[in-house]
């Protein structure tokens, strides 16, 4: 759910730059969070990513469940 809000949220800027916005990975891990903090931190990166990325790329956001924490990767193709 986090990650469906912050993308509903980052969708318009990513539309105005025709970016895509992709999330992979582990989507139904489950962990204790500080909720507001995370979609702050997501935010930030994805915005920054869709903000240096090339018009009509791709942005990813991958989650991977490592046995006593989950990581959280963004990925873009800008410099």
């Amino acid at each position: 759910p986090v990650l469906d809000d912050v993308r509903s949220l980052i969708g318009p800027q990513a539309q105005a730059g025709d970016i895509t916005i992709r999330i992979a990975g582990e989507t139904g891990t489950v962990a204790r969070i500080d909720r507001r903090a995370t979609v702050q931190i997501l935010l930030n990166l994805l915005s920054n990513a869709i903000k240096y990325g090339p018009v009509g790329g791709t942005v990813t956001v991958a989650v991977v469940d490592e046995a006593d924490r989950v990581r959280v990767e963004v990925r873009d193709e800008g410099p």
